[in-house]
């Protein structure tokens, strides 16, 4: 209570069972004790605690035609999260998703939201072979995002240097740099 003043009250160790219905009494001191009363209600919203937004499904590599079909799941929270899908820096199309809606830990109350993402593999989809993922949770004010990338093969048995831009862009995207002096 050391931060309340005369405009908020500043509670302290609210738990997610602290949601409910709250009064608020403010009293003068003698001789009148004028007392003015409000009330209101107070959710705990508990976002996740520094977790990220889980991707699941994707594979390494995809042929052309192939069906990307993937998920994104939230952080458990008390109130729902809302989840946003980004296709290669573009807000994923609505026609792109798959809404399998919000589940319940009925232990602990909390809501974990689920949506998919489903893509046919092509040239457009995959420019430069690489398909770039995000997947955003939104909770109120404050997101948590998980990124990832795949790619595209040719069915066709590739040429050399279609091996080795594969494999830089693979290696690129793990995160490993690699120089090569030739003669």
């Amino acid at each position: 209570m050391a931060q309340s003043n005369q405009h908020q009250v500043m509670l302290e160790s609210i738990q997610l069972n602290s949601t409910g219905m709250y009064l608020c009494e403010v009293s003068t001191e003698a001789p009148f004790f004028h007392t003015v009363s409000g009330h209101g209600t107070l959710t705990v919203i508990a976002p996740p605690l520094k977790q990220l937004p889980h991707i699941w499904g994707l594979r390494g590599l995809y042929e052309e035609g192939n069906v990307v079909n993937i998920n994104c799941t939230s952080p458990p929270s008390k109130i729902a999260s809302i989840i946003i899908w980004y296709v290669n820096g573009r807000q994923a199309e609505t026609n792109l998703l798959v809404h399998y809606g919000v589940m319940v830990d009925k232990s602990a109350s909390l809501k974990i939201t689920v949506l998919g993402l489903r893509l046919t593999a092509t040239k457009e989809t995959f420019p430069n072979r690489i398909l770039k993922l995000k997947c955003v949770a939104e909770l109120g004010d404050e997101q948590q995002e998980q990124n990832r990338w795949t790619f595209l093969i040719n069915k066709q048995k590739p040429s050399h240097g279609e091996k080795m831009q594969c494999w830089v862009w693979l290696l690129l995207a793990m995160g490993i740099v690699l120089l090569y002096v030739g003669d």
